[in-house]
């Protein structure tokens, strides 16, 4: 499942994820949210790392 949800360009629809990974929604929706919440992280330090 993460690696659907980093590889796609539009973002990872949950309902498909529930779907593709036989998982429910509500699941797939948190799991997505914190991904994307590491992936701003990432980036936001990788940003701070390069002004430096």
């Amino acid at each position: 499942m993460l690696y659907e949800i980093t590889i796609s360009k539009k973002g990872a629809n949950s309902i498909w994820l529930a779907e593709h990974f036989n998982v429910n929604q509500k699941t797939a929706w948190g799991f997505r949210q914190k991904v994307q919440l590491a992936m701003q992280s990432s980036e936001q330090l990788y940003t701070l790392m390069k002004r430096s």
